[in-house]
């Protein structure tokens, strides 16, 4: 039944892509507003038809102003528990193979997600200042530091330097813990499991805080939070 929501779905995307594209030359807002209007429905009709749970807590903790929002990473479908839960307009930056994936790639371009070459220092580095300046014009980012997934939903190290946006925009960070999503599929699998998965919005950073501070310290006290979280959520 998944998969019948996934062709049908995806169909509706090549329908409306024109569309889409055509609405992105006179209206960004508008044509960002038709996008994530369609990844929040097919989001949580993936996730409901996987027999997926999801518990969110901490919503209160997502501010009025815009953000960047940084997680943990187990799971493909990390990005559709954000866009089906998290009541805001998050755009994300996602590795450059994203890119190969026809149609959706066109989509996640007007969503306004950035692709990061990891490889390449000076893409990276511009993707970063990309970053910045959707930040400083009011858009909400969000980042997986660890780079790529856990496959045993052990935190992987952080990396500091994608933070560098916000210090540089001078705007809030909001951690966010994910537990569980790593059972749902396995790497390289497209099968899906049905299972627990909970997602809980952190206290956030503020600008004050991101003023005193490096990279390398907020991203260790923000690694150090999620890891609390986890910790406790196993207890």
């Amino acid at each position: 039944m998944v998969y019948i929501f996934i062709l049908i779905y995806s169909l509706l995307f090549i329908v409306l892509l024109p569309m889409g594209l055509i609405i992105n030359t006179f209206s960004k807002k508008m044509a960002k507003s038709l996008v994530f209007s369609l990844a929040r429905g097919f989001s949580k009709g993936i996730l409901c038809l996987s027999g997926i749970k999801v518990e969110v807590e901490g919503l209160e903790n997502i501010p009025d102003e815009n953000a960047l929002y940084v997680s943990n990473h187990q799971s493909n479908l990390d990005p559709f528990l954000f866009m089906a839960f998290l009541p805001k307009k998050i755009a994300y930056i996602a590795k450059i193979e994203t890119k190969k994936i026809p149609i959706f790639y066109q989509w996640m371009q007007i969503m306004g997600c950035l692709f990061i070459d990891r490889k390449d220092i000076r893409q990276s580095l511009r993707v970063i200042q990309n970053g910045t300046e959707i930040l400083k014009n009011g858009g909400d980012l969000g980042i997986f530091p660890e780079g790529t997934r856990s496959v045993d939903g052990k935190i992987l190290p952080f990396k500091a330097g994608s933070l560098k946006m916000a210090i540089k925009a001078q705007k809030t960070i909001v951690p966010i813990m994910i537990d569980g999503s790593y059972r749902l599929m396995d790497k390289g699998s497209i099968i899906v499991r049905p299972n627990l998965v909970k997602v809980k919005v952190l206290e956030k950073i503020s600008v004050d805080i991101i003023n005193q501070s490096d990279s390398k310290f907020l991203i260790a006290k923000i690694e150090e939070k999620i890891k609390d979280n986890l910790m406790q959520d196993v207890n």
